[in-house]
């Protein structure tokens, strides 16, 4: 098996982790199922806070899609289990969170590095250990 496939399997067993911890959203019927892509698939993109733009694709390890309830992980721009893992804490972390409330936040004029869900979500990033599967 390659590196990133056994990568993609622990990611898999970690998001079950995840799940079990954090449980279900009220926001919506069922769990986000994970995507894997590379950024050369990254089409247009629309977020809460605006288009994507080109020069942050570099950049972009992962993303929530409210409409489809998927969290998207570009694979090529993850270095290590543990970033695997905390950009899946991240995105879960946006799966609970209100969608209404993510628009509404920006609209009140909050950045990525204010808004209050991103930050929530930063700080359930510091919980990476408890879901590395060994």
């Amino acid at each position: 098996m390659g590196k990133t496939k056994k990568l993609i399997k622990e990611v898999k067993s970690s998001f079950e982790l995840i799940k079990k911890r954090y449980g279900k959203s009220s926001h919506y019927t069922r769990t986000p199922k994970l995507q894997f892509i590379k950024s050369k698939n990254i089409i247009k993109q629309e977020f809460a806070d605006g288009p994507l733009k080109k020069k942050d694709i570099k950049n972009m390890e992962g993303w929530f899609d409210p409409e489809l309830n998927i969290i998207v992980l570009v694979v090529d721009n993850i270095d290590s289990k543990i970033d695997f893992i905390k950009t899946v804490l991240h995105e879960y972390q946006h799966y609970l969170q209100s969608p209404k409330w993510m628009t509404r936040y920006y609209k009140m004029g909050h950045t990525y590095k204010t808004h209050p869900y991103e930050l929530a979500s930063k700080r359930a990033e510091k919980q990476y250990k408890r879901f590395i599967i060994k």
